[in-house]
């Protein structure tokens, strides 16, 4: 079951489906490639700061690069078996080990072990499973954005 505020933030990553990858992209209006679309970080700012929730529930990310995004203190890592619907993941070449700096890729995780994402792979916006497939070895952790459920 999810709460009011993780609906809004799916419903933002939701709706986003299908727009094209676009390195450096972080909106579906007009872009110098002259249309919209999203890299991974670009996504999780859409999705996270475009929900339409207020700083009482929602913790923007202000960090452009996935690196900066996930250059979280230990503490406050979310592991894979913690993550909520709404978390924004990162993944890096060595799984948990790595460090913000290792970690190439980002996306929000919707819950029952699946996560949306937008990758140059899947050629855009799409959703994919995270649990049992090669995205399970490459999850290193996830960040809380939403302060409220």
């Amino acid at each position: 079951t999810l709460g009011p505020n993780q609906r809004a933030v799916l419903a933002t990553a939701v709706n986003q489906l299908g727009q094209p990858y676009v390195w450096a992209g972080e909106t579906e209006g007009p872009q110098s490639e002259g249309h919209g679309g999203f890299d991974c970080s670009g996504f999780a700012i859409r999705v996270t700061n475009g929900s339409g929730l207020g700083p009482e529930v929602m913790s923007s990310l202000t960090q452009r690069t996935t690196y900066t995004q996930s250059a979280l203190p230990a503490p406050a890592r979310i592991s894979r078996a913690g993550l909520q619907p709404g978390d924004v993941m990162f993944f890096g070449d060595k799984g948990p080990r790595s460090a913000p700096s290792q970690n190439y890729h980002a996306g929000v995780y919707m819950g029952n072990g699946w996560f949306i994402h937008s990758s140059g792979g899947n050629g855009g916006v799409a959703i994919n499973q995270v649990d049992g497939s090669w995205w399970t070895s490459q999850f290193a952790w996830g960040r809380r954005t939403l302060l409220a459920a």
